[in-house]
């Protein structure tokens, strides 16, 4: 009777097994660039997403009480223009052996130039912010990089009651430059300066003194490996015009199926409360380098604009920067 009894019993089992196969592909994972948000939710994060050793190159600025740019801003009806530059090797590479200088000056043809952060400074290796300064219109720094890069934040203070274009003049030992004021409203520059690889990027704004209307995005853009340079991943940092840190970003990147070279973010406050999406598409303007441009999204209300440049190099190594606005 034992024997009987057990026979349904298996056969029920294998019927089971059977049944149960049909439902197999649907545990096959969706590719998270062909999401709307990149696979990424509104829930909040720990702090740096949990991953700081991702963020190490990418430590808060350090704050210049610049004398002449604090009195400035207290001043009503001005113009303001913020210009992030950084040199070096954007990319980083941790086998460079020469230290190379890059100490210069910059300077405006009219309003008042400032520095109000700089950028990966060491003071152990002399870099520095020159003060006491005793003109108002240039500003002046010593740096040497190696394997990474530095940079400074500089502010550009103009009366509304000067109706011509001024300019800019920035020259270090390896790079020289000069800009008017027009181009500084949008400008996005990414340029080699040795044959070491070492480039310099300058990326601008103009708008007015309240941090909240925008700032800038830095950080790497990395290659997920040879065997797929089509995709990747990206994070980094969030600022303000001033450069303060709000907060930081993590996303992907790469090529979906129908062909579109899609991006995919989330944004996250320092404490990694949910800030927002970032949705985008970059371009690949030449070996190693391009565009990048989107949207930020709070959960489903677009509030602003970000756009920018990224390079990267056949190791994976890569480096991307933009400026961010409010929109809504």
């Amino acid at each position: 009777m034992k024997f009987y009894l057990m026979i349904p019993i298996i056969v029920f089992s294998l019927l089971t097994a059977c049944s149960e196969s049909p439902t197999e592909p649907e545990s096959v994972m969706t590719d998270p660039l062909e999401l709307e948000n990149g696979g990424f939710t509104t829930s909040d994060e720990k702090p740096v997403f949990g991953e700081s050793e991702l963020f190490e190159d990418f430590q808060d600025d350090e704050y210049v009480n610049d004398p002449y740019l604090t009195a400035s801003l207290n001043t009503d009806s001005m113009d303001v223009y913020f210009v992030r530059i950084v040199w070096g090797l954007l990319k980083y590479d941790s086998t460079a052996a020469t230290v190379v200088s890059f100490n210069g000056t910059a300077s405006v043809t009219q309003g008042l130039l400032g520095v109000r952060r700089t950028i990966h400074f060491e003071k152990l290796t002399g870099d520095q912010f020159i003060l006491p300064r005793t003109d108002p219109q240039t500003v002046s720094w010593t740096s040497t990089v190696r394997p990474h890069f530095d940079g400074i934040l500089l502010v550009i203070v103009v009366p509304e009651s000067i109706q011509t274009d001024g300019q800019l003049v920035i020259e270090t030992d390896q790079y020289s430059g000069t800009f008017t004021f027009s181009e500084l409203e949008a400008l996005e520059l990414l340029e080699s300066v040795t044959e070491q690889g070492h480039e310099i990027s300058i990326i601008s704004q103009s708008n007015t003194v309240a941090p909240i209307d925008g700032g800038f995005l830095e950080g790497r853009w990395v290659k997920a490996d040879s065997a797929q340079s089509n995709r990747g991943r990206f994070w980094g940092k969030w600022v303000d015009h001033s450069s303060q840190l709000r907060g930081h970003v993590k996303g992907i990147w790469g090529v979906t199926k129908d062909g579109r070279q899609v991006m995919h973010g989330k944004i996250i406050a320092i404490d990694g409360h949910f800030i927002g999406f970032m949705r985008g598409t970059y371009t690949r303007e030449e070996i190693g380098a391009g565009a990048i441009q989107g949207v930020w999204i709070e959960k489903n209300i677009t509030r602003g604009q970000y756009k920018g440049r990224w390079t990267a190099s056949e190791a994976g190594k890569g480096y991307y920067y933009a400026r961010w606005l409010y929109t809504n």
